[in-house]
């Protein structure tokens, strides 16, 4: 939907892909979509159905946004691009965009404590639909009865091969649906806010990434903090990695 836009913004390996042909662009980026959102998918379902780390997800998502951080803030000092003078003049508006990636994230991640893996997707297959519906209220964007259209049809698509693998579980409680749908709503403002940033704020993808990723590492470590839940997820990332290391050092005896 915004790939002419947001083409002028990505580089790969330091080179921009404005110039690559818009055929040849759409294609590359469908299949990097597809293809690392398969592999964080079953990342995500390793994490939330057979692991220690299930009720977690606070703790979990603030390490989605410290690795953020890291990367992006390598980058930019790799490239020598970061600019911490423009960054303080869009202050305000990045750290609101920090505050709602970490509530969307953050309550995506611990409806899971509620909610069975699939029926987590299936529910976030609407967010193409609120994210439009933002887009018209927040941007004032029209978009064609074919790009709707699409839109719905892809969201029905996703839910109804979601709901086809499904089997429900009693463990789904109604606060788990309340709070996926509240990640839903957050995720209708959040995409509209980044690209206000990329356009009247002059700021670069990695810059409107770094700063927010800080906000919002911050807030979930406090908000984990204070439900008690920050050294109990600790115990558990530590086992989780042991037995990682576990498991390797078997392989490597093996091959050995």
């Amino acid at each position: 939907m915004y790939f002419d836009f947001y083409r002028h913004f990505i580089t790969i390996f330091g080179r921009k892909i404005e110039s690559m042909n818009k055929n040849v662009y759409f294609s590359f980026c469908v299949f990097n979509v597809l293809f690392f959102h398969t592999m964080a998918g079953l990342v995500q379902e390793a994490l939330y159905s057979k692991s220690y780390m299930k009720n977690h997800g606070l703790f979990l998502s603030a390490i989605f946004f410290f690795f953020n951080f890291v990367f992006s803030f390598s980058q930019l000092n790799v490239t020598k691009k970061l600019n911490l003078k423009n960054t303080k003049k869009s202050w305000k508006p990045l750290s609101v965009l920090g505050l709602l990636l970490a509530g969307s994230i953050g309550l995506s991640n611990y409806s899971f404590r509620y909610l069975t893996f699939t029926t987590q997707v299936m529910v976030k297959c609407c967010k193409p639909v609120m994210v439009l519906i933002g887009s018209c209220l927040i941007q004032k964007r029209q978009f064609t009865i074919k790009k709707i259209s699409a839109c719905i049809c892809i969201t029905l698509g996703v839910a109804w091969f979601s709901i086809l693998d499904s089997k429900f579980s009693r463990t789904s409680q109604y606060i788990g649906i309340l709070l996926i749908f509240t990640a839903l709503l957050i995720d209708a403002i959040s995409p509209n806010i980044h690209e206000i940033l990329l356009k009247d704020h002059n700021l670069t993808m990695l810059e409107t990434l770094m700063f927010p990723s800080l906000i919002g590492l911050f807030s979930l470590i406090t908000i984990d903090c204070l439900i008690s839940d920050f050294i109990p997820a600790f115990e558990n990332l530590l086992k989780v990695i042991s037995r990682i290391v576990f498991h390797c050092r078997i392989l490597l005896k093996f091959y050995h």
